[in-house]
């Protein structure tokens, strides 16, 4: 009889691993849940997602879908008069979308 890969002390059931390591590798898969966009930014049509970095601050991510096909409540049109925004807001914004797409 083989034992786990991860603990080597109980009998393995499942691609090697005993019932309590796969039991923690699914737990923790399930933890990871994938972070959802605060906000999306367009401009020239290229799109970017706004998403929580954990340090209270917001990271872009550059997406590759169609600016047509997201939610519009929580979409920035920066090609067109954004009210709420200051000046100085708007064009670091657009800033950060042009360097999210250039790497």
């Amino acid at each position: 009889m083989t034992k786990c890969v991860i603990c080597e002390r109980r009998p393995a059931v499942d691609n090697g691993t005993c019932g309590n390591c796969k039991a923690k590798i699914d737990s923790e898969t399930r933890r990871h849940q994938p972070v959802k966009p605060v906000k999306f930014l367009v401009y020239h049509g290229m799109a970017v997602a706004l998403v929580p970095n954990g340090k209270g601050t917001l990271k872009t991510v550059a997406i590759n879908r169609n600016p047509d096909t997201l939610p519009e409540n929580k979409l920035l049109n920066l090609n067109r008069y954004c009210e709420g925004y200051s000046r100085d807001m708007i064009k670091s914004f657009k800033k950060a979308v042009l360097q999210a797409h250039a790497c």
